[in-house]
């Protein structure tokens, strides 16, 4: 989601007479980390735990599941979900399961934060109440 997409909706929920000034998105330290580790491991590293005894440094991918998958190790999945990584809904033919590929980008949402300037403390709040709990479609 890119700032100019947020200050669309944003501007939607401004009361009569407010006014959205502008919105800026930013890196959050927990996005940083998951993409330095996604950079080395992949993205099948954001929902992979390796455990205590797990001696994989340098494995490919392909290799590690394959292992696990062997070895019947389950694979802890988005919001603690496991994931057995010898189920064949995981990977079909090399294609990612979808929805394991949707909750995967969902969570990639929580590694930005956004930052938005009104013209008032009144406007912020209007448009804070309006959207507080909402969730948005990407």
């Amino acid at each position: 989601v890119r700032a100019v997409d947020l200050l669309a909706v944003l501007r939607s929920f401004e009361p009569s007479g407010g006014s959205v000034l502008g919105v800026s998105v930013y890196l959050s330290d927990f996005g940083e980390a998951q993409q330095a580790i996604e950079a080395t491991r992949g993205p099948v590293a954001a929902w992979e735990q390796p455990s205590a005894t797990d001696n994989t440094a340098g494995e490919g991918r392909a290799d590690h599941a394959k292992r696990r998958a062997a070895a019947g190790e389950k694979q802890n999945g988005p919001a603690g979900k496991q994931i057995d990584a010898a189920d064949p809904g995981l990977q079909q033919n090399g294609a990612a399961d979808t929805e394991a590929l949707r909750r995967y980008e969902l969570s990639r949402f929580r590694y930005y934060y956004a930052v938005v300037t009104c013209d008032s403390v009144g406007t912020a709040e209007h448009i804070y109440a309006e959207c507080d709990g909402a969730q948005g479609e990407a």
